[in-house]
């Protein structure tokens, strides 16, 4: 089963939400309030999933999937927490990658559930 989980959000009580319900769940759960302290994160944990917001400062969501895509892991489960608006270029990117999905807000705990059952499923 696929147990370790990566939350990137700069928002600590979105990260706080997620971490308290996917922890309830099973998941070991590490986190970072952006990308560059991801990236940091991933090195150390090498989580199975990450979940992980788009807009951030220092890295975007996107950023620091490319690197991690790029780097470590081709195929790792990635769910992109966003709003509706997100921009088409980064849908277009990310339509490419199997392994990308998307949640979008406002944050619904049971459509997390799918996704990460879904991401555990493809992975």
């Amino acid at each position: 089963m696929t147990n370790r989980i990566l939350i990137v959000d700069d928002e600590p009580h979105v990260i706080y939400v997620i971490k308290q319900y996917i922890e309830r769940r099973g998941y070991i759960v590490s986190t970072a309030e952006n990308g560059i302290r991801g990236l940091e994160a991933y090195e150390k944990e090498r989580p199975d999933i990450i979940i992980t917001d788009i807009q951030m400062p220092l890295m975007s969501g996107q950023e620091f999937c490319e690197k991690i895509l790029e780097r470590y892991a081709d195929n790792l489960p990635i769910i992109f927490v966003m709003t509706s608006r997100t921009d088409k270029q980064l849908r277009s990117w990310a339509e490419k990658i199997p392994t990308i999905k998307f949640l979008e807000k406002p944050l619904s705990l049971r459509r997390l559930s799918l996704k990460l059952e879904a991401a555990t499923q493809d992975n």
